[in-house]
């Protein structure tokens, strides 16, 4: 402990007091203090930095915690839960291409927001890509150039015995908010 590595401590360290306080740097500007029933509570600087490599948690002045690195933050969790909003920057990445789902076939996400002019890109090449259209629709669109290169729609239904008559695909056109009192 100390600049120069002075002081060292050869058995453990136990602090067994209710309120315990580790203070740091000439004027005690930093501490450690044990909050009973609740962890401890650093004081001062704010951050708790990890080695030389730059890699830290900060907390703002307004309580918000930061995980700054200068390379990358690797966490190995089965589960991660984040309660609220999370705000990212930059592109969500899984390990490997084809490596990860978003979602699971019971765990289902709900609503998929897309701005003006957002694609879903299919494909490890991304040759087929379904596009917002500002105000109008959705372009499918196959981008390889050269003759029989075009996008396809299939329906394709699951049933193992068809007869005659059995529907095997539809499109429905429908109007549900129509509100003057004829047909949807």
């Amino acid at each position: 402990i100390g600049s120069d590595g002075d002081v060292t401590l050869t058995q453990d360290l136990e602090l067994q007091h209710d309120g315990a306080i580790l203070s740091f740097g000439a004027n005690d500007d930093v501490t450690l203090e044990h909050q009973h029933d609740t962890g401890l509570l650093l004081n001062g600087s704010r951050q708790l930095q990890f080695g030389d490599s730059g890699t830290y948690i900060h907390q703002s002045a307004d309580g918000v915690f930061d995980l700054v690195s200068d390379t990358e933050i690797e966490i190995n969790a089965t589960t991660i839960d984040v309660n609220g909003t999370t705000n990212f920057s930059g592109a969500i990445t899984p390990a490997s291409a084809d490596g990860a789902a978003l979602g699971s076939a019971s765990l289902e996400w709900s609503d998929l927001f897309l701005a003006d002019g957002g694609q879903i890109l299919f494909g490890n090449d991304q040759e087929i890509t379904l596009s917002h259209n500002a105000d109008n629709g959705l372009t499918i669109k196959h981008v390889g150039t050269g003759d029989g290169i075009e996008p396809s729609l299939t329906f394709q239904a699951g049933d193992t015995d068809i007869a005659i008559n059995d529907v095997l695909g539809s499109i429905f056109f429908q109007a549900p908010d129509e509100g003057t009192g004829t047909d949807a």
